[in-house]
């Protein structure tokens, strides 16, 4: 039986969009979801609770949950 989908908020200092996951998916797939969404300039990483997310890592590996925000943050080189 697959996990069930959780609901995540997804967020930048300017966007930012409501996701549904399992708390089995990587990092990086989330990643790739704000990549296609807000396009890949400069650096992206992520974090949650301040902690920064490693894209070889699953969600759960972060304690992502239900209503959990995700934030996005981009560093143009």
């Amino acid at each position: 039986m697959a996990p069930e989908k959780i609901k995540i908020k997804v967020e930048s200092a300017t966007a930012e969009f409501n996701l549904e996951v399992r708390e089995t998916e990587g990092v990086d797939y989330v990643l790739d979801i704000v990549k296609k969404s807000w396009g890949d300039e400069g650096r992206i990483t992520l974090h949650h609770q301040s902690v920064l997310m490693e894209t070889n890592k699953p969600l759960s590996a972060y304690n992502v949950k239900d209503g959990s925000v995700i934030n996005v943050r981009y560093f143009v080189e």
